[in-house]
């Protein structure tokens, strides 16, 4: 199985300043297989975590729709993240 990785990384983002910068990154892309991102930390205690979730979800699912509902995997408990 090939595989392409490719790291992309920026200190201090908020999630409004990464979807600028990420559009801008993956242009001319096809949608990732795997998409992992680490940002939001200095969201947090500014905006309630479930409205960040819920943007997070929206941004995504909106640039990548073949992406939406579609569970990446389970954690040892068994709950579904995406």
């Amino acid at each position: 199985m090939a595989a392409h990785i490719q790291w992309f990384g920026r200190g201090g983002l908020s999630w409004s300043s990464l979807v600028p910068w990420l559009l801008h990154l993956l242009r001319g892309r096809s949608a990732p297989a795997v998409l992992l991102i680490c940002c939001g930390s200095n969201d947090l205690g500014k905006v309630k975590s479930v409205d960040l979730v819920t943007a997070m979800k929206q941004d995504l699912h909106r640039r990548y729709p073949s992406m939406e509902g579609r569970p990446a995997g389970a954690d040892q408990s068994g709950k579904m993240f995406y």
